[in-house]
Protein backbone atom coordinates (compact mmCIF):
# COMPACT_ATOMS: atom_id res chain seq x y z
CA UNK A 1 0.00 0.00 0.00
CA UNK A 2 1.35 3.46 -1.08
CA UNK A 3 2.05 6.42 1.43
CA UNK A 4 -1.15 7.95 -0.57
CA UNK A 5 -3.48 5.19 -0.02
CA UNK A 6 -2.32 4.71 3.80
CA UNK A 7 -3.19 8.20 4.39
CA UNK A 8 -6.42 8.20 2.55
CA UNK A 9 -7.12 5.00 4.39
CA UNK A 10 -6.33 6.51 7.68
CA UNK A 11 -8.56 9.50 6.97
CA UNK A 12 -11.63 7.67 5.56
CA UNK A 13 -11.43 5.07 8.89
CA UNK A 14 -11.17 7.92 11.61
CA UNK A 15 -14.14 10.05 10.01
CA UNK A 16 -16.71 7.64 9.26
CA UNK A 17 -16.04 6.15 12.97
CA UNK A 18 -17.47 10.19 13.83
CA UNK A 19 -21.24 9.99 15.19
CA UNK A 20 -23.01 12.03 12.48
CA UNK A 21 -20.61 10.86 9.76
CA UNK A 22 -23.66 9.05 6.67
CA UNK A 23 -20.46 7.96 4.35
CA UNK A 24 -16.88 8.83 3.12
CA UNK A 25 -16.31 8.25 -0.70
CA UNK A 26 -12.84 8.61 -2.97
CA UNK A 27 -13.30 8.17 -6.22
CA UNK A 28 -11.33 7.91 -8.94
CA UNK A 29 -13.35 9.04 -12.31
CA UNK A 30 -16.41 8.52 -10.79
CA UNK A 31 -16.18 4.97 -9.82
CA UNK A 32 -15.61 4.20 -5.92
CA UNK A 33 -12.12 3.52 -5.06
CA UNK A 34 -12.30 3.42 -0.93
CA UNK A 35 -15.29 3.66 0.59
CA UNK A 36 -17.11 3.62 4.26
CA UNK A 37 -20.66 4.00 5.73
CA UNK A 38 -22.76 2.95 2.19
CA UNK A 39 -23.28 0.16 0.10
CA UNK A 40 -21.58 -0.73 -3.38
CA UNK A 41 -24.32 0.95 -4.73
CA UNK A 42 -24.83 4.53 -3.09
CA UNK A 43 -20.62 4.15 -3.15
CA UNK A 44 -21.33 4.14 -6.86
CA UNK A 45 -23.95 7.21 -6.92
CA UNK A 46 -21.67 8.91 -4.37
CA UNK A 47 -19.18 8.75 -6.51
CA UNK A 48 -20.16 9.36 -9.83
CA UNK A 49 -22.02 12.75 -8.74
CA UNK A 50 -18.84 13.95 -6.20
CA UNK A 51 -16.85 13.33 -9.36
CA UNK A 52 -19.28 15.03 -11.79
CA UNK A 53 -19.93 17.86 -9.69
CA UNK A 54 -16.50 19.05 -9.05
CA UNK A 55 -15.51 18.93 -12.38
CA UNK A 56 -18.13 20.97 -13.04
CA UNK A 57 -17.48 23.52 -10.60
CA UNK A 58 -13.38 23.47 -12.33
CA UNK A 59 -14.58 23.96 -15.35
CA UNK A 60 -16.80 26.94 -14.40
CA UNK A 61 -14.05 28.23 -11.96
CA UNK A 62 -11.66 28.31 -15.05
CA UNK A 63 -14.44 30.14 -17.33
CA UNK A 64 -15.35 32.63 -14.25
CA UNK A 65 -10.98 32.86 -14.28
CA UNK A 66 -11.36 32.31 -10.26
CA UNK A 67 -9.12 29.17 -10.15
CA UNK A 68 -9.41 26.01 -9.19
CA UNK A 69 -12.21 26.03 -6.19
CA UNK A 70 -10.55 23.97 -3.27
CA UNK A 71 -14.03 22.47 -2.21
CA UNK A 72 -17.97 22.44 -3.05
CA UNK A 73 -20.26 22.12 -0.32
CA UNK A 74 -23.98 21.00 -0.98
CA UNK A 75 -26.27 21.74 1.66
CA UNK A 76 -29.18 18.99 2.35
CA UNK A 77 -32.72 18.61 3.79
CA UNK A 78 -32.53 17.78 7.92
CA UNK A 79 -29.26 19.90 8.62
CA UNK A 80 -27.06 17.48 6.25
CA UNK A 81 -24.19 18.43 4.25
CA UNK A 82 -22.32 16.99 1.53
CA UNK A 83 -18.58 17.82 1.41
CA UNK A 84 -16.55 17.31 -2.12
CA UNK A 85 -13.06 17.99 -2.76
CA UNK A 86 -10.16 16.70 -4.27
CA UNK A 87 -6.90 14.76 -3.13
CA UNK A 88 -4.01 14.08 -5.05
CA UNK A 89 -6.26 12.53 -8.31
CA UNK A 90 -8.86 11.15 -6.25
CA UNK A 91 -12.89 13.19 -5.76
CA UNK A 92 -13.90 12.43 -1.55
CA UNK A 93 -17.42 13.32 -0.59
CA UNK A 94 -18.71 13.47 2.78
CA UNK A 95 -21.99 13.38 3.98
CA UNK A 96 -22.62 14.79 7.34
CA UNK A 97 -24.91 16.55 10.19
CA UNK A 98 -24.26 19.70 9.95
CA UNK A 99 -23.07 20.30 13.73
CA UNK A 100 -19.59 18.61 12.45
CA UNK A 101 -19.01 21.61 9.90
CA UNK A 102 -15.93 23.13 11.82
CA UNK A 103 -14.48 19.30 12.51
CA UNK A 104 -15.08 17.96 8.52
CA UNK A 105 -13.16 21.45 7.06
CA UNK A 106 -10.33 20.90 10.16
CA UNK A 107 -9.47 16.66 8.99
CA UNK A 108 -9.78 17.60 5.56
CA UNK A 109 -7.35 20.79 6.53
CA UNK A 110 -4.92 18.25 8.38
CA UNK A 111 -5.40 15.34 5.21
CA UNK A 112 -4.55 18.42 2.02
CA UNK A 113 -1.87 19.97 3.88
CA UNK A 114 -0.04 16.68 4.54
CA UNK A 115 -0.26 17.58 8.82
CA UNK A 116 1.07 14.09 10.55
CA UNK A 117 0.80 14.12 14.49
CA UNK A 118 2.22 10.86 16.05
CA UNK A 119 2.35 9.91 19.75
CA UNK A 120 5.60 10.36 20.94
CA UNK A 121 4.87 6.94 23.30
CA UNK A 122 3.33 4.23 20.81
CA UNK A 123 3.48 5.91 17.64
CA UNK A 124 0.06 5.58 16.45
CA UNK A 125 -1.46 8.01 13.90
CA UNK A 126 -3.15 10.85 15.74
CA UNK A 127 -3.56 13.01 12.88
CA UNK A 128 -7.51 12.16 11.82
CA UNK A 129 -8.28 11.23 15.19
CA UNK A 130 -11.20 13.72 17.29
CA UNK A 131 -11.41 14.56 21.04
CA UNK A 132 -14.70 15.79 22.81
CA UNK A 133 -13.58 19.44 25.16
CA UNK A 134 -13.30 17.91 28.82
CA UNK A 135 -14.87 21.30 29.42
CA UNK A 136 -17.99 21.25 27.09
CA UNK A 137 -18.21 18.05 25.68
CA UNK A 138 -17.81 19.51 21.91
CA UNK A 139 -16.44 17.17 19.48
CA UNK A 140 -12.54 18.02 18.16
CA UNK A 141 -9.85 17.90 16.20
CA UNK A 142 -6.27 16.18 18.07
CA UNK A 143 -4.20 19.18 16.85
CA UNK A 144 -6.98 22.16 17.97
CA UNK A 145 -4.90 23.88 20.80
CA UNK A 146 -8.23 25.46 21.88
CA UNK A 147 -11.58 23.88 21.59
CA UNK A 148 -13.79 25.67 18.71
CA UNK A 149 -16.97 26.52 21.00
CA UNK A 150 -15.91 27.03 24.59
CA UNK A 151 -12.17 28.32 24.07
CA UNK A 152 -10.71 25.44 26.75
CA UNK A 153 -7.11 25.04 26.56
CA UNK A 154 -6.76 21.77 24.80
CA UNK A 155 -2.73 21.85 23.97
CA UNK A 156 -2.02 19.12 26.57
CA UNK A 157 -4.44 16.43 25.55
CA UNK A 158 -4.17 12.26 26.61
CA UNK A 159 -3.32 9.92 23.61
CA UNK A 160 -6.43 7.69 22.93
CA UNK A 161 -4.35 4.56 22.25
CA UNK A 162 -2.14 4.71 25.33
CA UNK A 163 -4.00 7.35 27.37
CA UNK A 164 -0.53 9.30 27.63
CA UNK A 165 -0.54 13.16 28.04
CA UNK A 166 1.20 14.88 24.92
CA UNK A 167 1.07 18.12 23.48
CA UNK A 168 -1.92 18.89 20.58
CA UNK A 169 0.95 18.80 17.98
CA UNK A 170 2.24 15.11 19.42
CA UNK A 171 5.61 16.64 21.05
CA UNK A 172 5.98 15.37 24.60
CA UNK A 173 5.66 17.63 27.52
CA UNK A 174 8.78 18.41 30.34
CA UNK A 175 8.27 16.87 33.31
CA UNK A 176 8.01 20.74 34.87
CA UNK A 177 4.96 20.85 32.40
CA UNK A 178 3.45 17.80 33.67
CA UNK A 179 3.71 18.86 36.89
CA UNK A 180 2.27 22.14 36.51
CA UNK A 181 -1.05 20.47 34.32
CA UNK A 182 -1.12 18.00 37.42
CA UNK A 183 -1.26 20.75 40.08
CA UNK A 184 -3.73 23.07 38.18
CA UNK A 185 -5.87 19.75 38.03
CA UNK A 186 -5.80 18.68 41.88
CA UNK A 187 -6.64 22.74 42.58
CA UNK A 188 -9.70 23.46 39.88
CA UNK A 189 -7.23 25.36 37.76
CA UNK A 190 -7.76 25.43 33.94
Amino acid sequence: MSSVDERLNAFVEEVSKIRGVAYVTASSEGFPYMTKGTDREGAEYASAIASSMLKSIEELALIMDKGKPAWLKVYLPEDYRVQMFQYKNLAIAIKYEGYLERVIEKLIDNLKKEITIRCPYCKRDLTFVTVKCPSCGALNVFNEPKCWSCGADLRLKHCPYCGKLIFYDGRKPSFFTLLIYRIKRIFGGS
